[in-house]
């Protein structure tokens, strides 16, 4: 028998092959690298320099070496920088609304997986009752077809179950084909088959 899956199971799978999902993500990546950079700018800058020299004398007493070394830090912080300032507010925004795309990109795929869960979960169980309820009407038309042989039910009680019977076939055949659709969208969401769909639990 196919192993049923569970909602949470349908719906991590579907948030992982989600093209959307992967690329509204991809988006806040490089919303929040421009952030990054444009609070860079209103970082204090700090360059550092250093340099070694050697210098050579000669005189008739001697050959005579002199060395020198230099360093340097210097740092610059800009007090008022209000082209910077609006860069970083318009980057968080961005980011903010970025963040606000991915989370509505999973609500709605969430509430597609549910929808197809719900319509298969539903099928599943009609098709339960169907069963049961199929196998009783088989076993009183059984009887009343027994009981019409020796004159002892009337034509009408027959038919009426007969009648029930095949009613309870043609809906099998639709609920099946519902049941089918639904874990044929589900399969196509998740990128995997789904045959079957576990009930839901607290």
């Amino acid at each position: 028998p196919a192993r049923a899956q569970s909602l949470r199971e349908l719906y991590v799978a579907a948030l992982l092959g989600n093209p959307a999902r992967q690329a509204r993500e991809l988006e806040v990546e490089r919303a929040r690298a421009d952030l990054d950079g444009s609070r860079s700018r209103l970082l204090p800058q700090v360059a550092a320099q250093a340099g070694v020299s050697a210098n050579e004398f000669r005189d008739p007493t001697g050959d005579q070496s002199y060395g020198g070394k230099r360093v340097s830090l210097n740092a610059r912080q800009a007090l008022y920088d209000p082209a910077s300032r609006s860069r970083v507010e318009a980057s968080q925004a961005t980011v903010a609304q970025r963040e606000q795309d991915v989370a509505q990109t999973r609500l709605a795929l969430f509430g597609e997986v549910l929808d197809r869960y719900l319509q298969a979960l539903a099928a599943q169980d009609e098709q339960a009752w169907l069963g049961a309820e199929t196998q009783a009407a088989a076993r009183q038309s059984d009887r009343l077809r027994a009981m019409r042989e020796r004159q002892m039910a009337r034509v009408n009680d027959l038919a009426e179950a007969q009648a029930y019977e095949a009613g309870l076939a043609t809906r099998a055949i639709d609920v099946g084909n519902d049941k089918a659709i639904a874990l044929a969208r589900l399969s196509e969401l998740c990128g995997q088959m789904v045959e079957q769909v576990l009930p839901l639990t607290r």
